[in-house]
């Protein structure tokens, strides 16, 4: 809960960090570029928040906002999305494919060219209530 306002983070990489609610959307949006590597960063924020090519590499990002940001070419390797939102955000080719416990509805975001496990189905058509085995 940590308050960032006007912080600048240009090239900085944060490893096995617990960084809890954090609200990103305060920072400098000049020198906005990061990578979290095995991060605890539950309850966070980044709505519209432009985040191309962030690399989220075995990440906790339960309940994150992402609403209205740009994820584009960005990468979620074994991250838990349990809970985050995603809601009017640019995820075109985001590397989902070892991602875990999402819900994208593909009707609100811009998801072309991301990529997806076949095995991650029901994280894309979960609201048709569908039993998938």
């Amino acid at each position: 809960m940590a308050e960032i306002e006007g912080v600048g983070f240009r090239n900085i990489t944060f490893i096995r960090c617990k960084i809890l609610g954090v609200n990103f959307t305060r920072c400098n949006k000049l020198m906005f570029s990061f990578r979290f590597n095995n991060c605890i960063m539950d309850y966070c924020t980044f709505f519209g928040t432009k985040l191309k090519k962030i690399h989220f590499l075995e990440c906790s990002l339960k309940e994150v906002d992402f609403s209205e940001s740009d994820l584009t070419s960005s990468i979620f390797k074994e991250s838990d999305l349990t809970g985050a939102i995603f809601s009017s955000t640019n995820l075109e080719r985001v590397d989902f494919s070892s991602a875990l416990n999402f819900a994208i509805d593909p009707e609100f975001n811009k998801m072309k060219n991301a990529k997806f496990s076949a095995l991650q189905l029901e994280g894309l058509l979960y609201k048709y209530k569908l039993n998938i085995v």
